[in-house]
């Protein structure tokens, strides 16, 4: 009988503590996050290791509680802008009129649609140094260091440096702009004295990107060593864009060389080329459902001799929430090196004499200005 009572109030007991237990991790309630050094949430085994102490050392170690972790949050695709603008120099004249007029006044009338995307790229056609070693000729550029703050202030975001210009001030001119850009927070990509291209990686709603730049101008470009770069770019599962700088300057027509440049480029991967250089419009050819700008023409410069260098091409990269893509196509006239976006009858003008330039196929979608991929 006496162990009948012991073994009837023994369990009794257990019973209890157990209870005690159960009820004390149900109950028991951590201070508000917004009183602790940082926010954090609690899990069912924090609780439990929490209040071992305060059931008794005896239980520590006995106590085995199943959690399931929750889920990641799934990660809410957005909407992605990405701006493409031409060639931007901002020495010589163009140097004359800021000093004239500040440099603010170069970018006021296009700075709606690259402050308005989510990263906005050109091409800085020359070094950001103080250093000038052939003040008397005026094809070795350099534009003043000060003039950084201001490419950022008007929205952009980095900077393809692989032209026929990147080194007009030696190696040390061209450390000089990369260091200039890095002090304004600025990135760049692309190297005047490297064949095989530069990487900028960035990511903007959630997107991953990778900006190759590469210079066919006084260097030859070498499309299996891209190409190995661009596949490398895709594995990592980036949406991956070449600016080669190349072609013959004022013509309208890519040549063959670019054709057969562009086309490598799209074949190992490439999902938009977007080409610089000639300083005139050139056409628009879709290869394998994927685009290619083949010149933007200028962007900021001081080419007044002719129409067709005072007009340029923006280019607006839309990532929808779903993954469709579609460019918008945004012509620009340059009255004294100054962007203006073109409207009206003058945008129609301009957007017909692209369709010109480019396959038949195209035409529809350039004149509509906008082009799908």
């Amino acid at each position: 009988m006496k162990k009948f009572l012991a073994y009837f109030f023994g369990g009794i007991a257990c019973m209890g503590v157990g209870a005690g237990f159960y009820i004390a991790v149900a109950t028991y309630s951590r201070p508000a996050a917004a009183s602790l050094p940082f926010a954090r949430q609690m899990t069912t085994t924090d609780a439990v290791n929490e209040l071992l102490p305060l059931v008794g050392k005896s239980l520590a170690g006995k106590v085995k509680v199943a959690v399931t972790p929750a889920p990641l949050p799934t990660p809410v695709a957005k909407p992605t802008t990405i701006f493409f603008g031409g060639d931007i120099m901002l020495g010589r004249a163009v140097a004359t009129k800021i000093a004239k007029n500040g440099s603010e006044a170069f970018f006021n009338k296009i700075k709606d649609p690259v402050l308005s995307a989510d990263y906005a790229i050109a091409n800085l056609e020359g070094p950001l140094t103080t250093i000038n070693t052939s003040p008397g000729n005026d094809m070795r550029f350099h534009f003043d260091p000060a003039l950084t703050a201001q490419l950022a202030n008007s929205g952009f975001d980095a900077f393809s440096l692989a032209n026929n210009h990147g080194l007009d001030q030696g190696a040390q001119g061209f450390i000089d702009t990369k260091n200039n850009l890095i002090a304004a927070h600025l990135g760049f990509f692309g190297d005047a004295s490297d064949d095989n291209g530069s990487v900028l990686r960035f990511t903007v709603g959630g997107k991953n990107f990778a900006a190759i730049g590469a210079q066919d101008v006084y260097r030859q470009i070498d499309p299996a060593a891209i190409g190995t770069e661009i596949k490398a770019e895709k594995d990592a599962g980036n949406f991956v864009i070449i600016y080669p700088h190349w072609g013959v300057e004022y013509q309208h027509s890519a040549n063959a060389r670019q054709n057969t440049l562009a086309h490598a480029f799209i074949d190992a991967g490439a999902d938009m080329v977007v080409g610089s250089h000639p300083h005139v419009m050139e056409g628009v050819e879709m290869y394998k459902g994927k685009p290619i700008f083949y010149s933007l023409g200028n962007l900021v410069f001081d080419q007044y001799f002719s129409a067709d260098t005072q007009e340029g091409l923006g280019l607006r990269l839309n990532i929808a929430a779903d993954g469709s893509t579609s460019v918008d196509l945004l012509p620009y006239k340059i009255p004294q090196s100054q962007p203006v976006l073109a409207n009206g009858d003058q945008k129609v003008k301009l957007l017909d004499a692209l369709a010109s330039y480019s396959p038949p196929a195209l035409k529809d979608e350039i004149i509509a200005g906008n082009i799908k991929f």
